[in-house]
């Protein structure tokens, strides 16, 4: 969740949920994905930015957000408590 504090001191709260669903992958593509040390530093063991973007065949949602940061709500958020962003 994100909850950006206004020059008032007012935060709102709000969270952003992303649907990603992969093919099925045989097990030499397993074998090489953890093979390539990709999936040792990510949560979920994937990065859609990275090499495992191949195996994505459908998003339902944020794409910033499954990346890290759905930047188009704290955009929203901000302007909302007046906070200034570029």
């Amino acid at each position: 969740g994100y909850a950006p504090v206004g020059p008032e001191g007012r935060a709102d709260a709000a969270s952003a949920s992303t649907r990603v669903e992969c093919r099925p992958l045989t097990a030499s593509e397993i074998e090489a994905y953890v093979a390539s040390d990709e999936p040792m530093d990510k949560a979920g063991a994937y990065a859609i930015q990275g090499g495992a973007g191949r195996f994505v065949t459908r998003i339902d949602g944020d794409y910033d957000n499954v990346v890290g940061l759905p930047v188009a709500l704290i955009q929203a958020m901000c302007r909302a408590e007046r906070i200034q962003v570029s």
